[in-house]
């Protein structure tokens, strides 16, 4: 997979493309919002911005510190984004202010008055609050007087699942203009505040070096003409979690999440105490399972919408680092997609790897740099090991 910044291939847009297979019509795409916090941090300094974890054993540490380099210097990332006060790691943004300046780019570009977008779908792997839900608070801040309002939880696929259920909701008419955000603020557990050492293992030490903040938007319209601009064919999720064992948890503890519940009273030292919120992921089972899951997947909807691998002109895949793309994974990639996997940027390394809204920031930049031309088949898709789903995409200029 070649680097973002090499020379794009050569367009396909002038082959004819057969009509997508589900038949669903294709939904007027009509503006894009992304928000990267702060200023870009150079990869190599973000343990300095999320600061010194205290307290952690010498063994892991010493792994740790041995591990880091060689991992950061092979993902190919050069800048993060973390909404944190580089000095005193206070958090700068929330979920929702970062949805809102996402949001607010969308309607801007599309020049559309938030007053006119009747399903407001958020989506993020956390809420700011338990309740009141993000979706309401982000109409509230956008000033919409009434709209259909819902909010999915879940991490990176939640981006792919917002779109989908926006699109359902537009062609069967019952709504008419629909704005789908996604928001990932990694830092608010990943800075050193969060943790409590004495329970810290090199898995959850490992997402300090992969997951960076970052929100995003698109602004979709049932009634627009999806010829006259950019247009979503479709939206694709699929999960192949049947036993196996999560690849990613964490976060919290619910009543029934472990065999001695937790009491209301100390609710939160008791989880400090245990480490039970920490985030951790499965890295060698992320290695030899998440490349081959993304290439099936972006192949399984590629298939679904009707459009060969060899039609599409843009492939937008969230990885959080170079260093997961294998030799087997460029073989599978040409085995299943079609193509040959240098096609394929890596330009997540220029802004960092933030969750769903990878897929929303791809989307954006590659709009905003006017790449997306007219007729151009643009496929996006990413991958979430929490319970193995995967989704994505697929936009026509």
């Amino acid at each position: 997979m070649r680097d973002g910044r090499g020379s794009p291939s050569r367009p396909l847009a002038s082959r004819p493309i057969r009509e997508e297979a589900s038949l669903r019509p294709r939904i007027a795409l009509l503006g894009t919002g992304s928000h990267l916090p702060g200023e870009p941090i150079p990869t190599l300094r973000s343990d300095e911005v999320l600061g010194a974890v205290p307290g952690v054993p010498e063994r892991i540490a010493s792994r740790a510190d041995r591990i880091r380099g060689e991992v950061l210097a092979r993902s190919g990332v050069r800048f993060r984004h973390y909404a944190l006060d580089p000095s005193t790691r206070r958090q700068t943004e929330t979920n929702v202010s970062m949805m809102e300046k996402a949001a607010r780019a969308a309607l801007a570009e599309a020049d559309v008055d938030p007053k006119t977008v009747d399903l407001v779908v958020t989506a993020g792997p956390m809420s700011d609050y338990a309740c009141p839900p993000t979706s309401a608070l982000l109409q509230a801040r956008l000033g919409i007087p009434s709209a259909e309002e819902l909010e999915i939880h879940s991490n990176c696929t939640g981006a792919p699942k917002g779109l989908l259920v926006a699109l359902d909701a537009l062609r069967i008419g019952r709504r008419r203009r629909a704005l789908v955000c996604y928001s990932q603020l990694s830092s608010a557990f990943l800075r050193a505040e969060y943790f409590h050492g004495a329970r810290v293992s090199l898995d959850h030490l490992a997402l300090r070096w992969m997951l960076s903040d970052g929100a995003g938007a698109m602004l979709l319209d049932g009634t627009a003409d999806p010829d006259a601009g950019h247009s979503v064919v479709d939206a694709f999720v699929e999960s192949v979690a049947a036993g196996r064992a999560p690849g990613m948890v964490g976060g919290s503890a619910g009543a029934f999440s472990f065999e001695e519940p937790v009491d209301g009273l100390g609710f939160y030292p008791t989880m400090h105490a245990s480490g039970r919120h920490h985030v951790g992921q499965d890295i060698s089972s992320v290695r030899r399972h998440a490349g081959a899951q993304l290439v099936e997947g972006l192949a399984r909807m590629l298939d679904a919408v009707g459009v060969a691998g060899t039609r599409v002109d843009h492939f937008l895949l969230g990885i959080p680092g170079r260093h997961f793309i294998s030799d087997e994974t460029k073989a599978l990639f040409r085995e299943k997609v079609g193509v040959d996997s240098d096609r394929v940027p890596f330009d997540v390394g220029e802004f960092g790897y933030c969750g769903g809204a990878t897929m929303f920031v791809q989307i954006d930049r590659l709009r905003r740099a006017g790449r997306l031309g007219k007729g151009e088949i643009a496929a996006a898709y990413l991958e979430e090991s929490s319970l193995w789903m995967s989704g994505g995409c697929v936009l026509r200029g």
